[in-house]
């Protein structure tokens, strides 16, 4: 799979559920439309709630933890669509 895809739908939580969980409130939760058709669920980072848009194209990527541990993350995909 390409990692690529489309924004299909996201919520910002602005509470934490997880008392392990990695990013600071308010995070955003998505569910992200793969190029080839599936959809998953993710985390949107490094972008400001207010410029998401559904439809957006954005791309996989890993964030290594404290522990050691990575985690698939999203991120919005640069103008060229990459």
């Amino acid at each position: 799979m390409s990692g690529e895809g489309r924004l299909w739908s996201y919520a910002a939580f602005h509470r934490t559920y997880l008392t392990d969980f990695y990013l600071p409130s308010p995070y955003v939760v998505a569910v992200i439309e793969l190029d080839e058709g599936a959809r998953i669920y993710g985390n949107v980072v490094g972008a400001p709630m207010s410029s998401l848009r559904i439809g957006q194209r954005v791309r996989a990527d890993f964030t290594t933890i404290d522990d050691g541990e990575s985690h698939l993350i999203f991120v919005a995909a640069d103008k060229e669509g990459t």
